[in-house]
C-alpha cells in the first residue's frame, strides 16, 4: 500500500530542502555537522507551516 502524502507534508519537504541549501551555502556553516544543519533545517520549516497553518485559518 502506498502512502500518501499530504500537502503539508509536502511543503515541509521542499522547505527544509531549500532552508538546507541555504544555510549550506552560507561560509560560516560549511564547517558545521550536516546532521546538525539539516535538524535545524527541519525545525526552521516546521516553524515556518505552523505560521502558515495559523495564516490560513485567519484568511478563511
Amino acid at each position: 500500500m502506498e502512502k500518501q502524502i499530504d500537502c503539508w507534508e509536502e511543503k515541509r519537504f521542499w522547505a527544509s530542502a531549500l532552508i538546507l541549501a541555504s544555510m549550506h551555502a552560507n561560509f560560516n556553516n560549511r564547517a558545521s555537522d550536516l546532521s546538525f544543519l539539516a535538524k535545524d533545517a527541519v525545525k526552521t520549516a516546521d516553524a515556518l507551516i505552523r505560521v502558515l497553518k495559523e495564516d490560513s485559518k485567519v484568511s478563511e
